[in-house]
């Protein structure tokens, strides 16, 4: 029997919702009350060039703002003997030292975390071997109407990203995000390369197009989806320059989708992922000495495919993408390195 795509959010413990998409939506609230103090352990390794990254964070008891977990001493090592240590970028996201470890399909690989004196490690996890989809993607400009607390209506454009996708005959447990990759200068905007090279910096920053969505999949195949809705973003200055909307299919083992599943499961059985017991939902992280500790999160092992939708201002309406820096003060527009996931390395994707 086939089984349509769900949608559910990317879990992120403290704000956001819970989505799935199957005959309909439905939107399910997090609740931030509860006693607060669990390590939060986000992160995977992938078959592709990385860097690879772990986000340690600690629920707040206060509030909805989670707190980083800094000084943590991370390795990731696989069933071959190779073993790398991540160091600390900042905000408690650590990222693998060398970038030496690339995933490999078939290899397990586990996750060890030490903080002040405490071991934490994931159960080992195994990367997918099986084929990945076969995947197409657009864009479209589409209307959202909105409505003021005034009764005012508003329409606005959104910038939608679609999949279509054929998946193997193969057992398969896929998982598709859609973010969006930017360029920003630093400078002055009236003089940007190639007039003057050295007037300005030029970034490339990565975000979420929709930092509460994912489209979710497991079934025997094969199948096919159609016009499936990935991300949604307002159009805005982030796209003045040349940027992509890069949509990501994840290859996921059993394990990995039985915990999403799970969560959202429980999650639509008694209301919100931090109602008992929905907050014990077990992920794959253990406390070594401790295992009865409550820690949240997964450490993934996936492989990944991604497809590319390339866009300029010119694929949008005239006056709604406007110039970053057109103000100066704007953030990043002195220094476009500060914004969160940027990099003066260009993606080989993106034209000069």
């Amino acid at each position: 029997m086939e089984r349509k795509p769900n949608t559910i959010s990317r879990i992120l413990f403290y704000i956001g919702a819970i989505l799935l998409l199957n005959a309909c939506i439905d939107e399910i609230g997090f609740d931030t009350a509860q006693t607060g103090g669990q390590l939060v352990v986000n992160g995977k390794i992938t078959n592709s060039p990385g860097p690879h990254t772990i986000q340690l964070t600690l629920v707040s008891e206060s509030g909805p703002t989670p707190s980083a977990v800094t000084d943590a001493d991370i390795w990731i090592s696989d069933d071959n003997g190779s073993r790398e240590r991540l160091i600390e970028i900042g905000g408690g996201i650590y990222q693998l030292e060398e970038n030496r470890l690339v995933g490999e399909k078939g290899n397990t690989y586990t996750l060890e975390i030490n903080v002040d004196g405490t071991t934490y490690r994931s159960r080992p996890e195994l990367m997918p071997t099986v084929a990945m989809a076969k995947d197409s993607t657009y864009f479209e400009l589409n209307k959202e109407i909105l409505v003021t607390p005034d009764d005012v209506t508003i329409e606005r454009e959104r910038a939608e990203v679609y999949l279509d996708s054929e998946f193997p005959s193969a057992p398969v447990y896929l998982k598709w995000e859609a973010q969006h990759v930017y360029v920003r200068f630093s400078g002055d905007p009236d003089f940007p390369p190639p007039i003057c090279d050295n007037c300005t910096i030029i970034c490339y920053v990565t975000v979420p197009v929709s930092p509460q969505d994912f489209v979710l999949f497991d079934g025997m195949g094969p199948f096919k989806i159609n016009r499936q809705l990935v991300g949604s973003k307002r159009p805005n200055s982030d796209f003045f320059y040349i940027s992509s909307l890069n949509v990501i299919q994840s290859s996921m083992n059993m394990e990995t989708y039985t915990y999403w599943n799970r969560v959202y499961q429980t999650v639509n059985t008694v209301g919100t992922i931090f109602d008992v017991p929905v907050a014990t939902v077990p992920g794959n992280i253990y406390n070594v000495n401790n295992p009865d500790e409550s820690v949240l999160g997964y450490f993934e092992a996936v492989a990944q495919d991604t497809t590319r939708i390339i866009l300029s201002k010119a694929d949008f309406t005239f006056g709604t993408v406007n110039d970053p820096c057109s103000d100066l003060r704007n953030k990043g527009c002195e220094n476009c390195l500060i914004l969160p996931q940027s990099t003066k390395k260009r993606p080989s994707y993106l034209p000069n």
